[in-house]
């Protein structure tokens, strides 16, 4: 009895691994299917790019996705730029860190009193 127990935990372990095996090998091969058809699109992108023969559109998702990257660059630098010269300050005022020197309020020091 104690036998076939561990004879049908061994079986079912085998066949665990085998599953786990199978589903890497399969995610290795769509990876890879994936890197060789990307990388013969590059191939022939560099090959255009070179010789020239062939002139890259956008597509609309991509004009969009561009046109929303360069606005998000510009507030973001246009933000970068008022903190650094200081026009996102809190005060809507400018603030001098001046003062004219008052006369010494000591009692009885005999500076300038």
């Amino acid at each position: 009895m104690q036998y076939q127990a561990s004879l049908n935990l061994l079986n079912q372990q085998s066949a665990n691994t085998n599953a786990t095996l199978d589903r890497v090998i399969r995610g290795l091969e769509r990876e890879t299917d994936a890197r060789v058809s990307g990388d013969v699109t590059l191939n022939q992108t560099i090959t255009d790019t070179v010789s020239g023969q062939q002139a890259s559109t956008l597509t609309a998702q991509q004009q969009a996705e561009l046109a929303a990257s360069q606005a998000t660059q510009q507030v973001m630098t246009q933000t970068y730029s008022d903190f650094v010269t200081g026009r996102a300050s809190l005060n809507p005022t400018p603030v001098s860190l001046y003062s004219a020197p008052q006369p010494c309020s000591c009692p009885g020091c005999g500076c300038n009193g």
